[in-house]
């Protein structure tokens, strides 16, 4: 009897063994045309020579990232998810970090007025107080060299309400989580609101050919890292999202293109309030 019930359990396995074998090599060419895509997007538009976190040369590897679910959902188009591909899965040699940090650390660098490497970089600021709102692609052990360095992790701490009284911090930090948070331009304006007159510096997905929209109720979910705690995905930008940084009440939004069309890096500030003046 116990083999009878057991027969059901054993011939799914073989089933989904098989579909996976006859899977393999489908997947596998199309892996392979996605990486040829990728070296001809790099081809045109090639990466920065050196690294801002380690300051190596350029020693660099690619492999495609996105999967196909999340490409449907976005509506990409080939050159599209290339580029997204590049943005993620472009690593460099040394330290191992993909474009995106890259991107964050050299804007953090620039609004900081610090050379690379990006630890030497920020220690050579004397009393930069820095907040750090997930762990932002890698970069953490590089923001510690800062004067104070604080990383939360959301959702556990809400973006939307920071614990941290006005102007506690100099730079704010975040990479690839504003697109989560439900309430973004509130989000944001927390982050302004910590960071008092000092600067708020992100990454988030953008796709400049499109205008910001939040994602309907109705739609399929959408999430990235397939944590669906923390990672559905509530907004899709655009090139109007200095719309949002307004509302929020950044007085000066930055866009850092250094590494366009890869990444789009921003930078921006709110008010310095007069001492004394809490928010609402």
């Amino acid at each position: 009897m116990t083999d009878v019930f057991a027969l059901p359990d054993a011939a799914w396995r073989y089933v989904r063994n098989r579909v996976a074998r006859a899977v393999r090599p489908v997947r596998g060419r199309a892996r392979a045309r996605r990486r040829v895509a990728m070296t001809q997007q790099l081809t045109r538009v090639p990466a920065r020579e050196r690294c801002p976190v380690c300051d190596a040369p350029g020693d660099w590897s690619w492999r495609p990232v996105v999967g196909a679910l999340l490409a449907f959902q976005w509506r990409l188009t080939s050159r599209q998810r290339a580029i997204v591909d590049v943005q993620q899965g472009h690593s460099c040699g040394s330290c191992g970090l993909n474009l995106r940090a890259r991107g964050l650390a050299r804007a953090i660098l620039d609004v900081a007025g610090a050379r690379a490497p990006l630890a030497s970089g920020l220690a050579s600021k004397p009393g930069l107080r820095v907040l750090e709102i997930n762990p932002a692609g890698g970069l953490t052990p590089y923001l510690a060299a800062a004067s104070l360095h604080v990383c939360t992790s959301y959702p556990a701490v809400d973006m939307q309400q920071l614990p941290f009284p006005d102007a506690s911090f100099d730079m704010v930090v975040h990479s690839d989580t504003l697109e989560h948070v439900p309430d973004a331009v509130q989000g944001m304006r927390e982050c302004l609101r910590v960071a008092g007159g000092g600067q708020v510096v992100f990454t988030t997905p953008v796709l400049p050919e499109r205008r910001s929209k939040r994602r309907g109720r109705r739609a399929l979910r959408s999430y990235h890292g397939g944590d669906g705690g923390r990672s559905v995905v509530f907004h899709e930008f655009g090139a109007d999202i200095w719309r949002l940084l307004v509302a929020a009440g950044a007085v000066d939004v930055r866009l850092h293109l250094e590494d366009f069309p890869y990444v789009v890096t921003i930078s921006c500030r709110g008010h310095l309030r007069p001492e004394g003046e809490t928010t609402a």
